[in-house]
């Protein structure tokens, strides 16, 4: 076992060390990364051998079925110990989730090599399990798996959304009915099947407009196809989860007041978890479709996951979380999802994650090759929304931040931010959102867009957000008002 660990921490090593730098240099935290992934491997291993020793019931099985059942299952608490100790390392950003896995399972079959538990004999070569060790990995994992499900109520968020930011009642601090509200509908998990489904590697979440029947202006690319209706002005709403069902719903009515005479249709065409990347491609591929007469714009903290990797990729695609990030999955990568115990590790680790005073070995400041990278993203969004047709209203992002909280509030506001992006503290976090603002503001001057401020001008209050950067009701009704009245000055029709 000692030796199987050896051998996958040197993989690491060599993995690791020998990825080019990037923009943000070389990074010591990858060595514990490794060190961290290669001990979770053997620590779940030697769980389930001190397990099987206790067992009495000694039977073989010879399908390699079985084997590659139980490699499975050894990879899915690999990997989540992984993802936990990583977590406590703060190296989460540099943990990729293909090599985690690949790791996890060459790790798991050299342990079950070194310890005697899988062999081959010279009539056919066939791989044999001692059945002592499937009974009691079975016994353990369905006993975890069914304490985990009956106390799952105190335990878990009610969406594996929510692993970022906690359960409601540890993070919203509004009044309990709307916190309720935002309970219901907010995480719904999105579904994949939607009319004219955007099929691209890069975006992962897929919006299906009959998931939220409650709430018509969801964008449809059937019902949006084409010019607005006669006499109404067709106005979209682009971002992440802080603009998705949140001041879209009030546009229209705050538009009615500064254009009486005039018909709005207001598209929520905004998605959770979007970065203004995935907002390009799904606007490109998508909702320029609708041709749209307005377009705003609302993002930033989703480009807090993907910016400070020192491997950064212009795609984004350097960072793979498969448990976080993955929405369209399939087959066991689906069922690990759903086990009781792989999201008890992992809400451990996002737990330990969004620590106000979580270990910090790592603080690094934006580097100017990762602004360039959102910068260009925005500039081709931009691009994309005139060539539809349609005029731009670029936001800058409002965080919660900076305000006069109770000490308790503040630290939740600091301890969720800091959970945006692991490894990095609330202060350069939102030293990073900061910056994209002011690349926001550079880039409307040199592109001719209207700006509004929202950094500037939204009020850091208790009542206008419910966690570091999404708002209330309140505080969303406050910025359509904001957006309705700009367009009005600025005469966008």
């Amino acid at each position: 076992m000692f030796a199987a660990a050896a051998v996958a921490l040197a993989a690491f090593l060599i993995f690791f060390l020998t990825r080019p730098a990037g923009p943000g240099g070389f990074f010591p935290g990858r060595a514990l990364v490794a060190a961290a992934c290669a001990a979770s491997a053997g620590f779940a291993l030697l769980l389930f051998f001190l397990a099987g020793r206790i067992s009495r019931t000694i039977f073989e099985l010879e399908r390699p079925a079985s084997v590659l059942l139980i490699l499975f299952t050894v990879n899915c608490f690999a990997w989540s110990f992984g993802f936990f100790f990583a977590a406590v390392f703060d190296g989460l950003p540099f943990l990729n989730g293909d090599p985690a896995l690949v790791a996890a399972v060459v790790t798991a079959f050299l342990g079950f090599r070194m310890l005697g538990l899988v062999d081959r004999s010279r009539d056919g070569g066939r791989i044999r399990l001692r059945h002592k060790i499937v009974f009691s990995l079975v016994v353990a994992f369905a006993a975890a798996e069914i304490l985990l499900r009956i106390f799952a109520g105190s335990i878990f968020p009610d969406s594996p959304e929510m692993l970022l930011r906690g359960h409601f009642r540890h993070t919203f601090f509004v009044e309990e009915e709307e916190r309720l509200r935002h309970e219901k509908w907010a995480h719904r998990r999105l579904e994949n099947r939607a009319p004219g489904r955007l099929r691209h590697p890069q975006v992962g979440f897929i919006l299906n407009p009959e998931a939220f029947p409650d709430y018509p202006i969801v964008f449809d690319p059937l019902r949006h196809s084409g010019l607005a209706p006669a006499g109404k002005t067709r106005v979209v709403c682009l971002g992440g989860s802080a603009a998705f069902r949140g001041f879209p719903r009030f546009l229209g009515p705050a538009l009615k007041k500064y254009y009486p005479a005039k018909d709005f249709e207001v598209i929520d065409a905004a998605v959770p978890g979007y970065t203004g990347y995935t907002s390009y491609l799904n606007f490109s591929s998508r909702v320029s479709a609708s041709r749209p007469d307005v377009v705003v714009i609302y993002h930033g903290i989703n480009e807090l996951k993907y910016l400070f990797s020192p491997d950064l990729r212009e795609d984004y695609s350097h960072l793979g979380l498969p448990w976080v990030e993955k929405k369209d999955e399939r087959g066991v990568y689906a069922l690990c999802r759903k086990l009781a115990v792989v999201r008890f590790l992992n809400l451990a680790a996002m737990r330990i994650l969004a620590r106000p005073q979580a270990r910090r070995k790592w603080e690094p400041e934006l580097s100017k090759e990762a602004r360039e990278t959102a910068k260009g993203h925005m500039r081709k969004l931009l691009s994309a929304v005139r060539e539809a047709g349609g005029r731009p209203v670029l936001c800058t992002f409002a965080l919660a931040r900076g305000g006069e909280y109770p000490q308790e509030i503040s630290e939740k506001i600091d301890g969720l931010l800091h959970g945006y992006a692991p490894g990095v503290s609330a202060e350069n976090a939102a030293q990073a959102i900061a910056d994209l603002n002011k690349d926001r503001r550079k880039l409307a001057k040199e592109t001719g867009t209207p700006l509004l401020d929202l950094e500037k001008l939204m009020p850091r209050k208790a009542v206008y957000f419910i966690d570091c950067c999404h708002h209330s009701d309140k505080g969303a009704m406050l910025i359509s008002d904001m957006i309705a009245q700009f367009i009005h000055q600025k005469g966008i029709r």
